[in-house]
């Protein structure tokens, strides 16, 4: 009776480690600070909302703003790590419905979980990119959403004078 239940008890830990989503870490580049600048787009077949991901690194999680390129906030968001969590807050009124809300929800958590190596990966119906230059790409098929990352490069202000 021992050995079957010991035997049961090694199954489930087998099986709830591999049915367990990897959680590799972020797939966004904060290796020069605590803070990430991506210029994006998120397009949504002719729809497109371009602008500024702006993101900050804590021990808690990370804390980010999608900004359009007029300055209006898009939406705001909070990657919870403990609780593998995305809360989204000050959401624009033509984002702000719960299935554009939970397609978002799952979506950043992908990228949060994703893992920064290059190369592509898919998951559910979610192909990412990531090439060398730190560009990165999530492609949404079931919703055929599209999410593009480009690196913001910083320039000094001696090479602006030049």
């Amino acid at each position: 009776m021992e050995k079957f239940l010991s035997f049961i008890i090694l199954l489930l830990l087998i099986t709830s480690l591999h049915a367990a989503p990897m959680r590799r870490g972020p797939v966004f580049d904060f290796s020069k600070g605590e803070k990430a600048e991506y210029s994006t787009i998120m397009q949504f077949r002719e729809i497109q909302i371009t602008g500024l991901c702006i993101m900050k690194l804590s021990e808690s999680g990370i804390a980010g703003s999608v900004i359009n390129e007029f300055g209006i906030k898009a939406f705001d968001f909070v990657y919870l790590k403990e609780k593998n969590k995305i809360v989204l807050t000050n959401i624009i009124n033509y984002l702000d419905k719960w299935y554009i809300r939970r397609v978002l929800r799952r979506d950043w958590l992908f990228l949060m979980n994703a893992g920064a190596e290059v190369g592509t990966r898919s998951e559910k119906k979610r192909e990412l990119s990531l090439s060398k230059e730190g560009d990165i790409e999530l492609k949404n098929s079931k919703y055929k959403l599209t999410y593009t990352f480009n690196p913001l490069v910083k320039v000094e202000s001696d090479e602006i004078a030049k």
